[in-house]
Formats: structure tokens, C-alpha cells, sequence
């Protein structure tokens, strides 16, 4: 899966730093048990990345992984965490809200 995907007209591909969180937590990180079966499994640093569809009232309307961490449970845990973000809305410049794509990379260290 790739951002591109979701460039369907009207929605404007930008920077994940071009936007403003205001509700959820960036902080993402495995359950204990999947994190247990992640060091048992010799992985020290997982890397993930994911493709985020932001409406134009700034909540999240997609999400789909670009690259899988290889464990389910937090691959799921991530989806779930993203859905649960909202955003100030993004404005084109015209200073009309828009919808917008992006991607956000989780980095997990036990």
C-alpha cells in the first residue's frame, strides 16, 4: 500500500509535519505480550509505516499499512491508535479545509 492509493481527487498529498494533532496519543507501542514475542522472536527495532486519509473536518477516514511491523497484534494496536486521532483541519491556500494523505513511521526499541 502506498499514500498514492488514496490521491483520489480532492484529497492533497502533504507532509505529516504540515499538520496539527489535537487529540490521540503519537505514542503507539506494542502490548506486553507482543512485545515479549518480538524480542523471543530476535527483532530489537521494528519499523512500520502507514497511510493516513485526513477529511476535511480533520478526522481520520483511512488507514492502511505500507509496511507491516510482522505481528499482528500491533499492527492492529497502530490501526486502532491512528483511528483515534483527530486533526485541526487543513486548509489549502485559499483557507478552505480540505481533506489530505499522508504517512506516519513507528519506530519500536524494546
Amino acid at each position: 500500500v502506498r499514500v498514492e492509493r488514496f490521491l483520489m481527487p480532492g484529497i492533497r498529498a502533504v507532509k505529516a509535519d504540515q499538520l496539527v494533532r489535537t487529540d490521540g496519543d503519537a505514542r503507539i507501542v506494542p502490548d506486553a505480550d507482543t512485545a515479549a514475542a518480538m524480542v523471543a522472536a530476535g527483532r530489537t527495532r521494528v519499523i512500520t509505516s502507514w497511510a493516513v486519509v485526513i477529511d476535511s473536518a480533520g478526522w481520520v477516514q483511512e488507514v492502511a499499512a505500507i509496511t507491516s511491523t510482522g505481528f499482528l497484534a500491533y499492527d492492529v494496536r497502530i490501526a486502532a491508535g491512528i483511528r483515534g486521532w483527530r486533526f485541526q483541519p487543513f486548509e489549502d491556500e485559499h483557507g478552505m479545509a480540505i481533506p489530505v494523505a499522508t504517512t506516519y513511521t513507528f519506530v519500536w526499541t524494546p
